[in-house]
Parts: structure tokens; C-alpha cells; sequence
């Protein structure tokens, strides 16, 4: 199995980026010693600042790759038609897909070890998204690629800055990337993506139905599914990054206030606690 793995991510790649990693957590353990993140029992700052600036570095050269693309012509000369915006290929895309698979093998891993990041959310969506990227070298989907593993990351760069702010206790710098961030992922996660979904399901569905010869059945309904999964992420986060917004313009009431809670409810909180 690894050395099926072996075959399909780019190892090189894949040791560039775990260097990188490896060379900031060096400097900064030196720098920073055995200071804690947000609290005592937490991971080490040095871990985490050398996560997230990892994840910026990989996220603004996904974004750039993306957008040249996307926007600069390489996607419009594939989009045409439901055969080449499933099957043709692009050369930027061979590119993004192999530092996303490379990524996300290393970030799988790392969110699995880190606390402050291993959710279910997290895993399940790197996960996800590094079998996306193994499937996408058919070459399949070069063409929806180039945005969702390309012009999606846009958003990626700022939150990366936020997390970084955030662990080093950069208010400022902690506020404006929220706000960059906020921004950037109403445009481009929640309404620019379920447009761009939209055309991949139609593309999909008239394939499955004899439009196009697909190459795999099991991969076409393996990334509409996925695509379900993902989007239903983009419109969860949605519903926190407006929270958040309405909270920074004041435009969030305040929760009410609970009454407190009587002996007997207090007791079972204290005998567990």
C-alpha cells in the first residue's frame, strides 16, 4: 500500500514541503524555546507557527498557479466542451495537483497530531481532499482543478496569517487577515464555488448518462460525492464567517443571559468537573 502511495505522490515535493516545515520549527524552537500556544497544555508555538506559515507558503503558490490559470486563458481553452472540462488536460493543473496531493498527505498527518487541529471537520477534509488529488491524475477534472485546488486556495493565504497572528498574539496583524480572510471566502467559497459545482454536476451527471465516455463510474460518483461533502464545509463555515463579521461590525446581539442554575443542576457539573 505505501509503495502504491509511493507512486502517486510526488516525494519529492512531498520532502520539500516537510523540510520547510521541519527548517521553520527548527528556527523558531531556538527562538521561542518551549513557549506554549494558547495555553500551558497546548502545543508547542514553534509547531504551530511552522504548520501555518507552511500552509501559507503551499496555499499562495496554489492560488497563483490557479488564478493564472483560471483566469488568464489555460482554463477557457479546455472549458468548451463537457469532454474536455472532464478529460482535457492542462499542464498548470499536472502542477497543482501534484503539491495538493503532496500537501495534503503531510497535513493529513500533521492535524492527526496537532490537538488544536485534529477535529473530524479537519481530518475528514484533508483526507478527502488528498484522494480528490490522487483520482484527479487520470488526468480527470484538470479543468474544475484548476479552482478548486487553485482559486479556492486564495482564501487559505489569509487564514494561514490569521492563525499565525493569532498564536503569536499579533492583534493588528490578527484583525485585518480576518477581515482579508472574511472577504475572500464570501467571493470565493461561499458564492463563487456552488456556481462552480453547479457546472461540475451538470458536467458529471450528463457524462453518467452516456454524453461522454467516462473512464471510471466508481470516480465520477466518488467526487460528486465528495463535492456534497466539501460544499456542505464551504456553506458550515459560511454561517461562522458571517457570524463572525456580524460580531466585528456589531450587528450580533449579544446572547441572553442564562439564569443560573439551581443546586441540584450545579451538583452534576461539579461531581464531574
Amino acid at each position: 500500500m505505501l509503495s502504491s502511495l509511493a507512486t502517486l505522490v510526488d516525494l519529492t515535493i512531498l520532502t520539500q514541503i516537510v523540510v520547510l516545515h521541519l527548517a521553520l520549527d527548527l528556527v523558531f524552537r531556538v527562538t521561542l524555546g518551549d513557549k506554549r500556544g494558547k495555553n500551558e497544555t497546548g502545543s508547542r508555538l514553534c509547531v504551530l507557527l511552522a504548520y501555518n506559515i507552511t500552509a501559507a507558503a503551499v496555499a499562495a503558490f496554489c492560488a497563483s498557479v490557479g488564478c493564472a490559470a483560471w483566469f488568464g486563458g489555460e482554463a477557457a481553452t479546455i472549458g468548451g466542451t463537457v469532454q474536455s472540462r472532464l478529460y482535457g488536460e492542462s499542464a498548470s493543473f499536472a502542477r497543482l495537483g501534484a503539491v495538493t496531493a503532496a500537501y495534503e498527505a503531510y497535513n493529513t498527518l500533521v492535524v492527526l497530531v496537532v490537538p488544536e487541529y485534529r477535529t473530524t471537520a479537519f481530518v475528514g477534509h484533508h483526507a478527502a481532499t488528498f484522494v480528490l488529488a490522487l483520482l484527479s491524475q487520470a488526468p480527470y477534472l484538470h479543468y474544475y482543478g484548476l479552482f478548486f485546488f487553485g482559486v479556492a486556495s486564495v482564501s487559505s493565504v489569509p487564514l494561514a496569517v490569521v492563525e499565525v497572528a493569532k498564536c503569536a498574539g499579533l492583534t493588528q496583524l490578527h484583525d485585518r487577515a480576518r477581515g482579508v480572510f472574511a472577504a475572500a471566502f464570501l467571493a470565493l467559497r461561499s458564492l463563487y464555488w456552488p456556481l462552480v459545482s453547479l457546472g461540475f454536476w451538470a458536467d458529471s451527471v450528463a457524462a453518467l448518462r452516456g454524453a461522454v465516455a467516462v473512464h471510471s463510474v466508481a470516480a465520477v460518483v466518488t467526487f460528486l460525492v465528495a463535492n456534497i461533502g466539501l460544499t456542505g464545509l464551504q456553506l458550515l463555515w459560511t454561517k461562522k464567517v458571517v457570524r463572525g463579521v456580524q460580531k466585528a461590525l456589531g450587528l450580533r446581539a449579544p446572547p441572553a443571559r442564562k439564569e443560573a442554575a439551581s443546586e441540584e443542576e450545579r451538583r452534576p457539573l461539579k461531581a464531574s468537573g
